[in-house]
């Protein structure tokens, strides 16, 4: 899709997609994707996500590199790729090479040199272990004084390392077992999954020594990881073609979609008349010296009934007087969670907040001010921060969270493996709190604020960025489709409120006067609202949302799919824009019994009589 016009319309930008390249030894296989190793199998069964060596900043933003060069060398029985590079304008001048054997081993070696001097917060290999298969499976650790810890990967997301000091590991999983060896630095192991990262991740350096840290010129960092594999048999060839399953209903409806508002976020009086929404999440900072001005502009642009997440002065006595003067405005919100601004940047498990007041105490005072409201508990960020603090939403009616696609990475098959994470975030946040209600904040691609850093990151670009709140593909169909995977993440779980975008804004469903291809599945998800669910999957790379009479159906990845339906029925295609459709195809009004998918294109299927979707979803 080297078309720009078609880049535009799909991702958002004409950024260059990233390159891969397959590379095999006999039972070993992986891809080079910019520079990094993806997807390292044995006998056909993935092994590592990733092998990678990413610099971040002291906002735990990542350095953009440069390639130099690079050399592929293959042969019948090994192959080796060699990559000389540059991060952040030169400051960093590496190499990176990567040796694969036929009989199993793959050794992978980092060699950095700081140019000049340079402020990180890390700078070094960082693996990733895969989910699927891996949860609960046996993990052995090899520590630094010869010690060995035997355990599982966690089962339930973890809050903390679930392994620390290690010099070697050992993981058996899916039938094949990996022995994998670390020089040159000590590392440890995070669970992922808490960001939405659809991995476990084992990393230098540890996040118990100080940081940011400083390189000094000419310093070198040199590091390599050793893989050992054995075991397995071939994997089994999926059929990508096989149709989706459609179930019964479920006894419920889809979650309560609410618009994402605060202040620029408005939509202007030509926008306001064709968005669709049953509620409205309103952020407030009370310690916004302005915020009683913008108020009133905010309150009479939302949608619906009016859920706020409110943030307050860290003091005791400080928030006592911001909830006063909301409560002095005379609005009456269906449910308002309440934290310290101090909150909003994550902290150590166990950290109390210091001599400020907590997350508790703020709920409290919010059921005083507001004795007719649900009072919830939780984060207004990751659900990182909820797993890391769950008392803080024990004495709430309910338990919120927001999630981001792009903590870690902001390439295109990342930020789809997202969302094989999210229904793990669902199960462990409803975990923690068995007995209430989920109401989910901003599920998005976009970072809205940075709780591990001064701010999100700045993308003037419109590039694929981690930690950014703009995103290029917000804009195209990628974010259509990513929708429909998350709205499809919700099945299994008792969300019963989520929040995937905004009116306008950089989670914006309109851009102008313009309405972006966000903007009809989440027309179709509200017109589907009130009608009950029915349990559907989709193969492969296709996710699917059905509700009686009615289906969205997206093709979550970048080549086409043709899909078979259990039977025949009417609908749209979202796919390109259309001279006088507005993105929507209409040729599928008549009754087909397949569907042809192109690249993150998104399908409104009628499954039953009557059209809920109008003749412009």
């Amino acid at each position: 899709m080297a078309d720009p016009a078609a880049l535009v319309h799909v991702y958002g930008t004409t950024e260059a997609m990233a390159t891969s390249r397959r590379l095999v030894a006999g039972k070993l296989s992986l891809e080079i994707v910019d520079g990094a190793v993806r997807n390292l199998c044995w006998n056909g069964v993935e092994v590592l996500r990733a092998v990678d060596y990413p610099v971040r900043n002291a906002d735990w933003g990542t350095l953009g590199a440069t390639t130099l060069s690079e050399e592929f060398t293959e042969t019948a029985v090994s192959f080796e790729y060699k990559r000389i590079f540059t991060v952040g304008d030169t400051a960093l001048r590496g190499i990176f090479t990567c040796l694969g054997e036929g009989s199993g081993k793959v050794t992978a070696s980092l060699d950095l040199r700081a140019q000049s001097p340079i402020r990180v917060n890390r700078a070094g290999f960082v693996i990733l272990h895969p989910v699927s298969g891996f949860a609960g499976a046996p993990l052995v650790v090899t520590h630094r004084d010869g010690s060995i810890e035997r355990g599982v990967f966690p089962r339930t997301i973890a809050a903390d390392q679930p392994a620390q000091d290690i010099v070697a590991l050992r993981q058996k999983a899916n039938g094949v077992s990996a022995d994998i060896a670390f020089a040159g630095e000590i590392f440890e192991m995070e669970d992922q999954r808490n960001w939405t990262d659809a991995s476990y991740k084992t990393y230098c350096r540890p996040l118990s020594l100080p940081f940011p840290f400083e390189l000094a010129a000419n310093e070198r960092v040199t590091q390599s990881v050793t893989v050992l594999l054995s075991g397995g048999h071939a994997a089994q060839p999926s059929n990508p073609d096989k149709p989706f399953t459609l179930g019964t209903g479920m006894g419920r409806s889809l979650p309560q979609l609410s618009l994402a508002l605060e202040a620029g976020w408005e939509p202007t009086a030509e926008q306001r008349p064709v968005v669709k929404a049953s509620a409205t999440l309103l952020r407030l900072d009370l310690t916004d010296p302005d915020w009683r001005k913008t108020l009133p502009g905010l309150v009479e642009s939302a949608f619906g009934a009016l859920d706020l997440e409110v943030v307050v002065s860290d003091s005791a006595s400080g928030l006592r007087a911001d909830l006063a003067l909301l409560v002095a405005t005379g609005i009456t919100p269906r449910s308002i969670l309440v934290l310290p601004k101090a909150w909003l940047k994550n902290r150590p498990s166990g950290g109390d907040g210091g001599d400020g007041a907590t997350p508790a105490e703020a709920a409290t005072v919010a059921r005083a001010c507001f004795p007719q409201s649900e009072i919830g508990g939780g984060s207004l960020t990751n659900f990182t921060e909820l797993n890391r603090h769950p008392g803080n939403a024990g004495s709430s009616d309910f338990i919120s969270h927001g999630t981001c696609a792009i903590v870690h990475a902001a390439d295109d098959i990342s930020v789809i493996q997202t969302l094989e994470a999210l229904p793990l975030v669902f199960a462990s946040a409803e975990a923690l709190a068995p007995a209430k209600p989920y109401r989910l904040g901003l599920v998005s691609i976009g970072m809205r604020s940075n709780p591990y850093g001064s701010g999100v990151a700045p993308n003037p670009e419109g590039l694929r960025r981690p930690m950014a709140m703009t995103d290029p593909r917000q804009r195209g169909l990628f974010a259509a489709a990513w929708m429909v995977g998350a709205m499809a993440a919700t099945q299994t779980s008792r969300v019963d409120r989520i929040s995937l975008a905004a009116a306008r804004g950089p989670f914006g469903l309109l851009e102008g006067a313009r309405a972006r291809p966000v903007f009809h599945v989440h027309t179709a998800f509200v017109r589907m609202e009130n009608r009950q669910r029915l349990a559907a999957r989709g193969p492969g790379s296709v996710a699917v949302v059905a509700v009686e009479g009615a289906m969205v159906i997206a093709n979550l990845g970048p080549e086409p799919r043709s899909l078979g339906l259990p039977t025949p029925m009417r609908g749209l295609i979202l796919d390109r824009p259309q001279p006088s459709a507005n993105w929507l195809h209409d040729a599928p009004r008549n009754l087909v019994s397949a569907l042809n998918l192109p690249a993150f294109s998104v399908a409104f299927l009628l499954t039953g009589p009557g059209d809920i979707f109008g003749t412009d979803p």
